[in-house]
């Protein structure tokens, strides 16, 4: 993978070289090593299979970045869960305190219940106040999101 890398990079360099080489007039170009002649004579080449296969990847990279988008939709509201589970857990565990007996020697089921859904409705709060802004966030913004990611993972691969 790595190699391949290196041979996209080399194709891109010569092909902006030759590009430019391309766009300069006859009179400034240089044909003095065969290098350059070769390049002179490929060049035109090389430019046009970088523009076809170009052509051919930009369908691919916006229908990726279209799914990197709904990702990140998916992102915002998979954060906003634990403010479901704390609206839910919270509604049964004011259900059960109302029910509940809390005296001293006789408690019942809904007392033992109460405590319970608020210790859950507590870490679901600490939760929700953790992840809710960024699940706001993801769901207004999806494609700035949706960048960053892009841009991370091209650091990782050039590594």
């Amino acid at each position: 993978m790595v190699k391949l890398k290196k041979i996209m990079l080399m194709l891109l360099m010569i092909s902006f070289v030759s590009y430019g080489y391309g766009q300069q007039n006859e009179q400034n170009l240089v044909t003095d090593s065969k290098t350059e002649m070769v390049i002179d004579k490929y060049g035109s080449k090389i430019v046009e299979s970088f523009k076809s296969m170009t052509e051919k990847l930009t369908p691919i990279a916006i229908d990726t970045f279209e799914m990197v988008v709904k990702l990140q939709i998916a992102k915002g509201i998979a954060y906003l869960i634990p403010l479901f589970v704390f609206i839910i857990f919270f509604h049964m565990s004011m259900k059960h305190i109302k029910k509940a007996d809390f005296s001293m020697y006789d408690w019942n089921i809904h007392g033992t219940l109460s405590i319970i859904f608020g210790v859950i409705t507590l870490i679901s709060l600490i939760s929700t106040l953790t992840f809710i802004s960024d699940a706001i966030t993801h769901l207004i913004a999806p494609e700035w999101y949706a960048i960053k990611d892009i841009i991370h993972l091209s650091k990782e691969l050039v590594k």
